[in-house]
């Protein structure tokens, strides 16, 4: 399958700022290149197709057609399965709008065995312990994602910093040391393997599944713990908590905001869990990793959920290190929204302009296919495909705000970044907007 690109790099409100063409996480494998960019698939809109890439601070979005080389995926909706892992983009600039030749999705990481550590394995490791079996395992993604979720008995060391952290890591160098990132895609327990070797280190494994297979395939716990939970809440930013302890221990005291949930009955409450099957999900137990616990995990996992967590020590670490406690009625319905992201405008106040956007002389702008638009209006919007947005900015005012919609949830984020960089006072509606044929519309999350 082959795509065409055109490329709008956001560094910042200031137009000419220098693009980041190197995502620093990137770094442990490759140099900056002319006419290339390493980044992260963030978002695709399947619509107009752009694609939206990360490269350290720096958002690049990309138009595609049939004409550039895809490598490692077959198709957009391949490249859509691939959202949050690294990717490259081989492009030319000698256009007004340069066009990648090439988007690559980062292959698999294949190493030799005796430089891997497979799954069984290494839950039999952990299920033993560091003390029995004499190894030390290293989570080296950042710190940040290492507190939201991480593989128990780990230590958290970043591989961009890991040099200077020599004293974290075991003095014996003959002791059996295992790193572990993300997925089988990205590089950084590799890397962060190699400078170990370096220093000396004599048995030095890479658990290249990561957190993602730890979880997924083996359907084990991956630990939060309760202090990041914490955190978590006070920022606005709370994971699902789901609280699988027997109701009468529930009522006498729960964390804020879970959500009490027999481990029997998952299955009744299956439609309540939201469809993004990456949304962060904590379970509750009484202890920790306890049945109840393990039986809920098992169950999401199967479902498809890939960032569910275990809260370390269970409620009774929560109330005995002094955090927020409610008590009484614990939630029975399930309600998430994620952390919101640049520009986003949650449904809520989107409607709320919406009934008034005259008034106050806000733009809503319709980013919807023609094919769409044509057939089922939305009353006071101005349509503009965000296929064609980039040749039809001069229709678009500069003086009033702009909230760009779309029906395929994903388009305003692209549109946002396009319009902030030319200048444009804008937010978009970060969820899926549909239009009927009398003009009634409804969102869905």
């Amino acid at each position: 399958m082959l795509l065409a690109v055109a490329l709008w790099s956001i560094a910042s409100e200031a137009a000419e700022l220098p693009v980041v063409q190197l995502d620093p996480r990137c770094a442990a494998c490759h140099r900056p290149e002319r006419r290339k960019l390493y980044g992260v698939i963030e978002n695709i809109s399947r619509q107009a197709g752009y694609i939206q890439v990360r490269a350290g601070e720096t958002i690049h979005i990309f138009k595609a057609d049939e004409n550039t080389r895809l490598e490692n995926a077959n198709s957009p909706a391949n490249l859509l399965q691939n959202l949050g892992n690294p990717v490259s983009v081989r492009y030319n600039d000698d256009q007004s709008i340069p066009w990648a030749a090439e988007i690559t999705v980062k292959p698999k990481i294949e190493l030799p065995d005796d430089e891997r550590i497979k799954g069984k394995d290494m839950l039999g490791l952990v299920k033993r312990g560091p003390a029995a079996e004499n190894y030390a395992l290293v989570d080296s993604r950042p710190e940040a994602m290492f507190n939201s979720g991480h593989i128990p008995t780990a230590i958290s060391i970043d591989e961009a910093g890991m040099e200077k952290q020599p004293h974290r890591l075991p003095r014996d160098k003959g002791t059996l040391l295992i790193f572990y990132c993300r997925n089988n895609r990205w590089p950084t327990a590799q890397s962060a393997a190699r400078k170990a070797r370096a220093m000396g280190y004599r048995n030095v494994k890479v658990y290249v599944g990561g957190i993602e297979d730890w979880i997924r395939a083996g359907k084990q716990p991956a630990i939060r713990p309760a202090e990041n939970l914490s955190a978590a809440i006070r920022d606005d930013a709370s994971p699902i908590i789901i609280d699988v302890r027997p109701r009468g221990e529930v009522s006498s005291g729960f964390i804020p905001g879970s959500v009490a949930l027999d481990p029997d009955d998952m299955e009744e409450a299956r439609s309540q869990f939201p469809r993004d099957f990456g949304a962060p999900i904590v379970i509750c137990g009484a202890r920790g990793i306890d049945n109840d616990a393990l039986k809920a995990l098992r169950t999401m996992v199967d479902w498809g959920y890939g960032n569910v967590s275990i809260l370390e020590g269970g409620y009774a670490a929560w109330e005995n290190g002094g955090y927020e406690i409610s008590t009484g009625r614990a939630n029975m319905l399930i309600t998430f929204r994620p952390a919101p992201r640049q520009g986003e405008m949650s449904p809520s106040d989107f409607m709320d302009l919406a009934e008034s956007s005259v008034k106050n002389g806000a733009v809503l702008l319709d980013l919807r296919p023609e094919r769409e638009s044509a057939g089922a209006r939305f009353d006071s919007a101005l349509t503009v495909p965000l296929s064609k947005l980039p040749e039809r900015l001069g229709s678009l005012p500069r003086n009033r705000e702009i909230v760009a919609f779309s029906s395929d949830g994903r388009s305003g984020e692209i549109a946002y970044h396009i319009l902030r960089r030319k200048g444009y006072n804008v937010h978009y509606l970060a969820a899926s907007l549909n239009v009927g044929a009398n003009g009634n519309y409804t969102i869905d999350n």
